[in-house]
């Protein structure tokens, strides 16, 4: 005789003799049995569309890395982006398409630098580690110079000879750009560096530090910093003019400081920014400073000290800034994930990027 399968529950209360209330309480301790197992979210998930007639809801997919540093290669044929999840993509402002993804480790990415001729790429992290890629290689770094605390200043210089470097622990340590081997240590500050820039004569070397300092190194000589000024605050960003006429300092007080290299210190009020300002970049004519902050990107024009209107393309914070060597191209890189680009002249955005693809291209 076949088996009506809905009427199991009462077969067991007529053959065991167990009251009803006693086979409620044993579906219940199964259905507790499965939460610990499977997990609450997944059994939810199973059971709930059965029992309403929903559809199963779909997980929310995983966050974006943030895009903690952006560079141009010097030929502006390539854009990199250094992701905290560790990796390194080469992108083509061309078209958005993906050229090739290193893996620097999973610490994270912290800073990026092109060499001159753009055969190199350097890459810091928080581990302490900056590796140098090959443009010729989609496999390992070239070199590895190990720094005993994280880093996430680097630059190089414009001959490509030197690789500086500035780390948590507050030192400025100088690097052969082709060989990788230690130079010397420029100079020190008291807190962890968060940028360093070199002149364009390649002469004089600035930083920025946690320690609310901006010091001018002259690396001819030797001694104490040629120049010292002290914001108040917390310098997290520091870029120089094309010209080397005006650095420009960012800090965690939402401040934009500019002054001439040759003197002690700005003579005019800061720049007000919309949040604290993570990443600085002149475009390479010198007529427009994009600044990476908290609230977004924002763009003034420093001749006149005025506020250039800019789209939100991208909400959220901005914590890193690139122009193209044409200048024709800014890119802007998210907590996100994304990375935004827009032509200059027009404001227009010319694309978007994250790990995943390309849009409007």
């Amino acid at each position: 005789m076949p088996t009506d399968h809905h009427s199991a529950p009462l077969s067991i209360v007529r053959r065991w003799g167990w009251p009803a209330w006693a086979v409620l309480l044993l579906v219940v301790v199964l259905l507790i049995e499965l939460i610990l197992v499977c997990g609450s979210a997944s059994l939810f998930q199973l059971f709930i569309p059965l029992a309403t007639g929903l559809e199963r809801p779909v997980e929310p997919a995983a966050p974006l890395p943030a895009v903690n540093g952006l560079a141009f290669s010097p030929d502006g044929r390539w854009l990199a982006g250094g992701y905290a999840d560790g990796t390194i993509r080469l992108w083509s402002p061309a078209d958005g398409g993906l050229e090739r993804v290193w893996s620097a480790g999973a610490r994270g990415i912290s800073g990026l630098a092109f060499s001159p001729d753009g055969a190199l790429l350097a890459s810091a992290d928080p581990a302490g580690m900056v590796q140098l890629w090959s443009l010729e290689s989609a496999e390992t770094a070239l070199y590895r110079l190990s720094h005993d605390s994280p880093v996430r200043a680097l630059a190089f210089s414009p001959d490509g000879r030197t690789l500086a470097t500035g780390d948590w622990a507050g030192a400025i340590r100088l690097w052969s750009g082709q060989t990788g081997a230690l130079q010397g240590v420029a100079g020190r500050h008291d807190d962890w560096i968060s940028r360093v820039v070199f002149s364009p004569d390649g002469a004089k070397l600035a930083s920025a530090a946690n320690d609310g300092r901006v010091k001018l190194w002259d690396l001819a000589g030797s001694g104490p910093a040629a120049a010292v000024w002290s914001p108040g605050a917390a310098v997290l960003s520091l870029a120089m003019a094309p010209d080397g006429q005006t650095l420009a300092a960012g800090t965690f007080a939402r401040q934009i400081y500019l002054w001439s290299p040759a003197a002690t210190g700005p003579d005019q009020p800061p720049l007000t920014a919309a949040g604290p300002v993570w990443d600085l970049a002149f475009s390479p004519d010198g007529t427009r400073l994009a600044a990476a902050t908290e609230a977004g990107l924002q763009l003034w024009s420093p001749a006149d000290r005025s506020a250039v209107a800019w789209p939100a393309a991208e909400p959220g914070p901005a914590l890193s800034v690139a122009f193209s060597p044409d200048g024709a191209l800014l890119a802007g890189g998210f907590r996100s994930g994304r990375i935004v680009v827009w032509a200059v002249e027009t404001g227009q955005v010319r694309g978007r990027l994250d790990v995943h693809r390309s849009e409007e291209w």
